[in-house]
């Protein structure tokens, strides 16, 4: 992710996978802008890239109950 960041700076990266601690924790880490569970609705999967211009880590709303 950090080769995508460097040629194209304003792109913003959703993730995608299952909620587990240490997949959530490393894809910012990796830079990633957001994180966004396999079993997701689509609505929720539309809503990442919007979620990412206005917070600086978008997580889907079900991570938080999870973890």
């Amino acid at each position: 992710m950090a080769a995508i960041k460097n040629r194209v700076p304003d792109i913003n990266i959703v993730v995608t996978g299952h909620c587990t601690e240490g997949q959530v924790r490393a894809a910012p880490e990796a830079g990633a802008d957001g994180y966004v569970l396999k079993d997701n609705t689509r609505d929720d999967l539309l809503k990442a890239p919007r979620g990412t211009r206005t917070c600086k880590v978008f997580l889907s709303p079900g991570i938080c109950g999870r973890l």
